[in-house]
């Protein structure tokens, strides 16, 4: 098993990975219905056990995730994986490009879908791995967007993995109040013909300080990512709308009513001191949950995959054990 030691990343940073980068993650655009494209990325391993395809959250990008596909890639996967609609190296959906936007999350549902069976499925023909198995990796909106994915389309993956999935989201104030402001704001932009617009105190992009940061413990970690952003600024994102909190809000609801309908075996991971998502809500839907794990990383922030080594190896064991069928610790059910 091949992870990847945090007292290395100075020198893997600055030479492995963007070689892997470059020279091993083919990457691609394909063109939606309206003829907005979404981007996405791949790397095949000629001896591949299973294909994961990795569904990343909000205001992420394929690249960031270059370090975790890697060491899938060693570990014996070919893995796929694409940038939302609306964000990362995708069309951008409103004036302002910053605008985390989306109107409704069948669009990312059904955008997955769609890549799934017009690019994976014909990318796995031509170099015969279409009788390997699919696994889907979701982290945060993607936990939720892979959530309602295995829902509507459960014959795509025969196993799943879900990183502090966004089943609710951690605000200072009540959630009901939440919920009245958003829906409130949504109203008043569709009355006053607004696309889009910031909810309260969100805006443009900004570069967060480490030491402010709510995302991960690991510096050396989050300055690799952040400095992605800072290089490549078209892949930028700002904070969150109206529009998709309400969006996302719904999404939250169809999860909770319809969880019990979840038939593919699943595990969650948990982070422990996360800061981003409710950790409620994720204990809430894991008990409906027919086939699923759940793992506490305990001390984890939200982006276990991008924290420190005494958080992210016991992760990405637990992880790459479930995806290869061998026993984990997870509190099963």
């Amino acid at each position: 098993m091949f992870i990847n030691d945090e007292t290395a990343l100075a020198s893997y940073y600055q030479e492995s990975l963007p070689q892997f980068i470059s020279e091993s993650l083919v990457a691609g655009f394909w063109q939606r219905p309206d003829a907005a494209l979404l981007h996405y990325r791949y790397v095949i391993n000629p001896d591949a056990k299973a294909w994961i395809v990795l569904v990343q959250g909000r205001s992420e990008s394929v690249v960031k995730y270059a370090e975790f596909i890697d060491e899938l890639y060693r570990n014996g996967f070919s893995v796929f994986a694409f940038d939302h609609i609306g964000q990362g190296q995708s069309s951008r959906l409103t004036d302002n490009p910053l605008h985390g936007f989306v109107s409704n999350f069948d669009e990312y549902v059904e955008d997955a879908a769609a890549l799934i069976k017009q690019v994976l499925h014909p990318l796995q023909e031509t170099h015969g791995q279409a009788s390997l198995p699919n696994y889907l990796l979701g982290h945060s909106m993607g936990g939720a967007i892979s959530t309602l994915l295995l829902m509507r389309h459960p014959a795509l993956f025969s196993k799943a993995v879900l990183c502090s999935p966004m089943y609710g989201i951690a605000t200072p104030i009540p959630a009901g109040l939440a919920k009245i402001l958003v829906s409130v704001g949504a109203y008043i932009h569709r009355l006053l013909g607004i696309q889009s617009g910031y909810f309260l105190g969100q805006g443009d992009y900004k570069d967060v300080p480490f030491k402010n940061n709510k995302l991960t413990s690991s510096e050396v970690r989050y300055r690799w990512f952040k400095q992605y952003y800072n290089d490549n600024v078209d892949a930028r994102l700002g904070g969150v709308t109206f529009q998709w909190l309400a969006a996302a809000l719904q999404a939250i609801d169809t999860i909770e009513q319809q969880a019990s309908a979840l038939k593919t075996p699943l595990l969650m991971l948990k982070a422990g001191s996360d800061q981003i998502v409710d950790n409620k809500a994720i204990d809430s839907v894991f008990v409906k949950l027919p086939q699923a794990s759940l793992l506490n990383i305990d001390g984890a922030q939200h982006e276990i995959l991008f924290e420190r080594d005494r958080y992210r190896r016991p992760a990405v064991e637990a992880i790459l054990a479930f995806l290869l069928d061998k026993a984990d610790e997870a509190e099963a059910h």
